[in-house]
């Protein structure tokens, strides 16, 4: 009789090895690769080889005994959603999937051998997904399965680079539901925590996340199941708002600024503004973002980050006065709020001049600037009568926003106040018809 031994063991985040009767119910809980370590642009699932800062695949130990005889352990798994690899970076050459199986050289100075498990895509149950050791006779066919691992994998969503000062939405989807799912925050920046959490916990597969200020790397950690974890990076990018030198305008208006509460200065001018020959209100700041630096790479996440202007705008008065002093325009829209900008925007100008979307890091400060040139009218002819009289008043805000460009968990649909601006447009004025 010979007896051979082979046997795998699923690790934990704490390095202990999940119990031989419960490897197959729950077994092992491994995440999608789908986040982006090394900041490549590229999902960590799609690189065949090194990835700086890997930290997603979930370890697996292979221990073997001398089976007296000659022959040759594999390791296979005919699961389509998940990878074998040899190191946990993902830089071995030695990797297994649903089409290769990977043969193990056993040495007994060495009977333990390492391996790492990536999810490529969400599972269809849990411990759906299967890894056996086999041992085959190099002489005739005898081959035994000497142990089989479950594993369910799961997938983490939500937006990997954000302004600071922004909140967002990140859920965790564990096939066949989780055992006490929950979202803990371990790196949060000045103000960042949880929505609703107790000690930056909340129990769950859905988290909202306020991200606080400052250039650094966040990290949420999603738990499926207790002994398994993602820690999901978010680069977190640092708006400043920076203060502007005052200018001169021509009569009739003098230069003045509002200071914002929170963040920087937005100085508005009135009356014609020097070189541009037009009358209005020019607002104006200088931007500048600022990413953080993690494996290897300095400035993360300022290409994904734009800030513009949305302005708002409230309808105090819009009336028009007659020759016959009985008949009055007023318009429908007074006490109404409307939002500034064409139709289907939400910029009040999308021109690049008011706009900073950075093509780089080299190119991540800019001056953004709209001019807005407010008119009011009324009907020229009420009837019989003429318009002699307009009285119009509009209250604006301005805002300074910032969003990112990623769509997951409809990121790209928040829009961050980093500066904002109140000012108003009163017209009391005689017509003369001729």
């Amino acid at each position: 009789m010979t007896i051979i031994k082979g046997d795998l063991g699923i690790v934990k985040i704490n390095g202990s090895e999940v119990p031989e009767q419960n490897e197959q119910s729950p077994g092992g809980f491994v995440p999608v690769n789908n986040d982006d370590d090394d900041y490549d642009g590229t999902a960590d699932i799609l690189n065949i080889g090194k990835v700086n800062g890997e930290h997603d695949l979930v370890q697996m130990n292979v221990h073997l005994g001398d089976p007296g005889i000659a022959g040759i352990y594999t390791l296979s798994t005919t699961s389509p959603t998940i990878r074998i690899w040899g190191n946990a970076d993902k830089s071995s050459p030695r990797m297994a999937d649903a089409n290769n199986p990977l043969e193990i050289i056993f040495t007994q100075s060495r009977p333990t051998e390492t391996f790492y498990v990536e999810g490529l895509t969400i599972g269809a149950a849990q411990a759906s997904e299967q890894i056996q050791l086999k041992w085959t006779a190099a002489q005739g066919s005898m081959t035994r399965v000497l142990d089989t691992v479950y594993f369910t994998v799961y997938e983490v969503k939500g937006p990997q680079n954000v302004p600071d000062y922004s909140t967002h939405l990140y859920t965790g989807d564990v096939p066949g539901g989780g055992y006490k799912e929950s979202w803990t925050l371990t790196a949060r920046g000045k103000d960042g925590k949880l929505i609703g959490g107790t000690n930056n916990k909340v129990i769950g597969d859905t988290a909202t996340i306020h991200w606080g200020g400052g250039a650094y790397v966040g990290k949420a950690v999603f738990t499926p199941w207790p002994g398994f974890e993602m820690e999901w990076n978010v680069n977190v990018v640092r708006v400043d708002i920076v203060t502007l030198t005052k200018g001169a305008a021509t009569t009739p208006g003098k230069p003045f600024f509002f200071k914002n509460d929170n963040d920087g200065f937005v100085y508005v001018f009135s009356g014609k503004i020097n070189g541009l020959g037009v009358e209005g209100i020019f607002m104006a700041s200088e931007v500048t973002l600022t990413g953080p630096t993690a494996n290897g790479v300095n400035q993360r996440g300022v290409t994904h980050i734009q800030v513009g202007f949305v302005q708002n705008v409230t309808i105090d008065t819009s009336l028009g006065l007659y020759s016959d002093l009985t008949s009055l325009s007023q318009n429908s829209i007074i006490g109404q709020t409307y939002l500034d900008a064409s139709p289907g925007e939400v910029y009040y100008s999308d021109d690049p001049s008011s706009v900073l979307k950075p093509i780089d890091a080299a190119n991540r400060t800019k001056i953004i600037a709209i001019v807005d040139t407010p008119a009011g009218k009324a009907p020229l002819i009420n009837g019989s009568a003429k318009l002699t009289l307009v009285v119009t008043v509009y209250n604006f805000t301005t805002y300074i926003v910032a969003q990112t460009d990623d769509t997951a968990n409809d990121a790209a649909d928040v829009f961050t106040s980093r500066a904002v601006v109140d000012w108003k447009l009163a017209v009391d004025e005689v017509v003369s018809l001729t």
